[in-house]
């Protein structure tokens, strides 16, 4: 996930797992870049903060499941 713009940071990132082994981020002025590796969890997200808006991405992989049901990229709830 890449998001552009006038990036004030991200937060409520929670269920990704280890940095630097499960996922990587960039997160530079105008620009913020999530790689992740999906594992069997109920729920992974995280919010990224812009200047005027913001940007969630937001994973449900039920318990038993094959694969996700849900991954979704879209606007989040507000920022703290």
């Amino acid at each position: 996930m890449t998001c552009q713009g006038e990036i004030v940071r991200y937060e409520d990132m929670d269920g990704f797992g280890t940095e630097g082994l499960d996922y990587f981020k960039l997160v530079n002025g105008g620009v913020a870049s999530f790689v992740v590796r999906l594992h069997k969890q109920p729920v992974a997200k995280v919010r990224i903060c812009r200047a005027n808006d913001r940007a969630s991405l937001f994973v449900s992989w039920p318990p038993g499941k094959d694969r996700p049901s849900i991954v979704a990229l879209g606007r989040g709830a507000k920022c703290e």
